[in-house]
């Protein structure tokens, strides 16, 4: 099979000088016009990250309120990690959560969390499902979090916890030296 190029199409269909130019430019700019429309989905056109959950972001439990910090990355392939404050120090002592998120609607978002929770003898004492919808300001910097936690003992017995969490986006700036 031949390669198509744009001289095979020129010659073949006789369309020489400018005037072949011309008429590939404008195809050219027609597709170009075609992936800029499929691209542009729902919110995506929003300022400052607003309709990305990517990067990482400052929790706080709201409800109840309790004086305790996260930390939480989420990935662009989809992938998040939470590390939550004190959770080396806890009984049950809690590994950093690992887990899966992803955009349903315009900022609006979910995500599903693991974490080990063990003895201090290194013994598994249970594991924790957190499962959360983000709904993300308007200007892409905060976003609230409802989570429905299942907690699994290692013992058989079923936990069911719930929550509300707000959260900053970090910022990136530059070291003032």
């Amino acid at each position: 099979m031949r390669k198509l190029s744009i001289a095979i199409v020129c010659t073949r269909y006789r369309y020489f000088g400018s005037k072949c130019l011309f008429r590939l430019l404008a195809v050219f700019l027609a597709l170009g016009a075609v992936s800029q429309v499929l691209l542009a989905q729902e919110g995506s056109n929003e300022p400052n990250k607003a309709n990305d959950l990517t990067g990482v972001w400052t929790q706080k439990l709201v409800n109840p309120p309790i004086d305790n910090r996260w930390l939480v990355t989420f990935h662009k392939d989809g992938t998040a990690l939470g590390d939550q404050q004190g959770d080396n120090v806890f009984d049950p002592v809690q590994s950093t959560q690992q887990g899966l998120w992803k955009k349903i609607g315009a900022r609006t978002f979910i995500s599903s969390f693991l974490q080990l929770e063990y003895n201090h003898d290194a013994t598994l004492y249970g594991t924790a499902n957190l499962q959360g919808l983000y709904t993300m300001s308007p200007a892409g910097d905060e976003y609230d979090r409802t989570i429905v936690v299942t907690e699994t003992l290692a013992n058989g017995q079923v936990n069911h916890f719930s929550g509300q969490f707000h959260a900053v986006r970090l910022i990136l700036t530059p070291p003032q030296l």
